[in-house]
């Protein structure tokens, strides 16, 4: 089996959260005023500009109601330790790569 690269997503301080466990060809951005507007109509939820945030993959779409999302990725195994272990050193090694959502 080919190992792949894996990226993972951490938000804090979330309000609402809408995904799927597993997004293949995932791109996440900041959501404007129409997406707003229709995560509140359709969901219900608090959602806002500057604080909603689209999930886009090849498998669906989701949304997170939260902090400025960060992320990490790296080949690794599925079912590797997460790239997100707060208890490994800072800056993580030269195989990872990561930032925040802009």
């Amino acid at each position: 089996m080919r190992t792949l690269p894996r990226i993972e997503v951490y938000a804090g301080g979330v309000q609402t959260m809408f995904l799927h466990s597993m997004m293949r060809g995932l791109t996440v951005a900041p959501a404007d005023e129409s997406e707003v507007a229709e995560i509140s109509a359709k969901y219900g939820v608090g959602a806002e500009v500057g604080i909603t945030y689209v999930l886009k993959s090849g498998n669906g779409r989701g949304f997170l109601v939260s902090g400025r999302p960060s992320w990490r990725k790296a080949v690794r195994e599925i079912d590797a330790p997460t790239l997100f272990d707060f208890t490994q050193p800072w800056p993580p090694g030269d195989d990872v790569s990561w930032g925040e959502v802009e």
